[in-house]
């Protein structure tokens, strides 16, 4: 098999991989659409992280499904549950960063 094949292969599977992770996230109604049409103001909840901002459908792949009607003006925010290891992580990153300023 010529190399370059493989990696479209590897590519095709590995974005099979996270468009199936996505429709787990939709189905276990961890994220949603953020933002009424016609006029989007969208704006993701505190216990949230924006993943994608749209204003049509097209744009909103690989979430379209759940986008509902498109915005005349402004975008709809997609918002999932924000990870706690990920903002623990986060957090722990910040207080090494200001102690190693300290230090210097």
């Amino acid at each position: 098999m010529h190399p370059s094949t493989l990696i479209a292969l590897l590519l095709v599977a590995a974005v099979s991989v996270l468009n199936a992770d996505v429709g787990a996230d939709v189905d276990e109604g961890i994220c949603q659409w953020r933002g009424s049409a016609p006029v989007c103001i969208g704006e993701c909840e505190t216990e949230e992280h924006k993943v994608k901002e749209a204003a049509t459908a097209a744009e909103a792949v690989p979430y379209q499904a759940t986008f509902g009607k498109e915005c005349w003006y402004g975008k709809k925010y997609y918002c999932c549950q924000r990870n706690v290891t990920a903002d623990a992580d986060a957090d722990l990153n910040r207080v090494e960063t200001r102690f190693a300023n300290l230090n210097n």
